[in-house]
């Protein structure tokens, strides 16, 4: 970060700062409590990067200037692999140098494709990021701090990661006059110093990339769509309690339906939240928290796919165990996981027999609903909303459950069917 001030001894002294500018020296402590950091999201449709576009407004009433932004980017634990391609950094003043460090904390793959423009100059600003996993923004000399009533633009990050809630902090700047007569400031002074410019700091929450988390559930997502309406309420992105009612409603009805194997109503459900979020943005959903419910309902839209798996049912040698088993045709990894799956077995009416208790120990199936009579046949579902990621190979069989028969009846006799609704 390039810096433009002198290490001295404060001194206590009283007087007046007039508005609007930034002085060399500051005769009194800056307050800068009513500055406002407001971000716009917007996403590439062809790329998929996300743009985070934010601005700082230091208001009129303050009375100090502004030289640092902080934001957090840390990598959340447990959380997928996002990419890094086309992410880019402005060809000058961005600093990755402390990510380096030994113990430096993981921040999201980010890039700062441009430097924050202000009074016409585009590096009139600089970027350092630092090894506590934050992007720190710093004036490149003093003329360019922002003074009361000015606003600083074209702060500007790209990244893959969807939009969550992030802390960030203002610095004011604050540099007690000194003369030649003052003494160098002794370890308690600067130890004072420091603390009195920590009590001056700003801290603010705001939109910024983050990563979802691995493995998780549709309902997990859902839990987090929820938090972040309810945490915009509160932050009063969201101006009034029926429209955040009204998401919180759609999340409940999307939960409800993926529980009853509803896959297509939820599809259309979180269609529903994109268009009614693209409409209340005008009216009762800030930026903020628009891009915090469209993009993760896009999200989680974009995770909530079906595909068939060939099914077939076999008989261990010697046992009378029916075994169901899943051959998928393409290859499943860590990211994809599942979210519900019934398979339905059927038999002819004509055979007296009973099936038993339902072993799966990994994925968790069991018999859904009883035993159902149709024509000729009768059907027994099996049914599982065990959340578990897949990491299937191509044209591998893997076992889904077993099922001992009691009864006369041979494994040729049973089938898999989609006769039954669900199934």
């Amino acid at each position: 970060m390039r810096t433009d001030y002198a290490i001295a001894a404060f001194v206590a002294l009283f007087g007046c700062v007039s508005y609007g500018q930034c002085v060399q020296d500051d005769v009194r402590p800056p307050n800068v409590r009513n500055v406002v950091v407001k971000s716009v999201v917007t996403k590439d449709s062809t790329t998929g990067i996300m743009l985070y576009r934010y601005t700082m407004t230091n208001a009129i009433s303050d009375t100090g200037c502004v030289k640092w932004l902080e934001l957090d980017v840390g990598y959340p634990t447990n959380a997928i692999n996002l990419p890094s391609n086309g992410l880019v950094d402005y060809s000058s003043y961005v600093d990755r140098s402390a990510l380096s460090a030994s113990g430096a904390s993981q921040v999201i793959p980010i890039g700062l494709p441009r430097l924050p423009n202000f009074k016409g100059s585009t590096s009139a600003w600089d970027a350092d990021f630092t090894s506590n996993g934050t992007i720190l923004w710093g004036c490149a000399i003093s003329d360019y701090r922002v003074e009361p009533g000015a606003r600083l633009d074209s702060v500007i990050l790209t990244s893959y990661g969807p939009p969550g809630l992030r802390w960030c902090t203002v610095y004011p700047s604050y540099n007690p006059a000194a003369t030649d007569t003052t003494p160098e400031a002794t370890e308690q002074e600067s130890n004072s110093f420091d603390s009195l410019e920590a009590t001056l700091q700003v801290h603010c929450i705001t939109v910024g990339p983050t990563a979802p988390r691995a493995h998780c559930s549709a309902f997990f997502l859902l839990d987090t769509v929820n938090s972040y309406v309810s945490e915009a309420r509160i932050l009063g992105w969201i101006t009034n309690q029926s429209t955040a009612d009204k998401y919180t409603n759609y999340m409940d009805t999307v939960r409800s339906q993926l529980q009853n194997l509803n896959l297509s109503g939820a599809r259309v459900t979180l269609q529903t939240v994109i268009s009614h979020v693209n409409s209340d943005s005008s009216s009762t959903l800030t930026s903020e928290a628009y891009a915090l419910i469209r993009f993760n309902t896009e999200y989680l839209l974009s995770i909530l796919h079906t595909c068939d798996v060939k099914g077939g049912i076999f008989n261990p040698q010697g046992t009378s165990t029916l075994s169901v088993r899943a051959k998928p045709d393409s290859n499943f990894t860590n990211s994809d996981t599942l979210i519900a799956l019934t398979a339905t077995v059927r038999w002819q009416s004509r055979y007296t027999l009973t099936l038993g208790s339902v072993s799966s120990p990994i994925y968790g199936f069991g018999k859904y609903g009883a035993v159902t009579t149709v024509g000729n046949y009768k059907y027994q579902q099996f049914r599982t909303t065990t959340h578990i990621p897949l990491n299937w190979t191509a044209n591998n069989e893997y076992e889904l459950f077993t099922v001992p028969v009691n009864g006369s009846a041979g494994v040729e006799d049973f089938t898999l069917t989609n006769a039954l609704s669900g199934g």
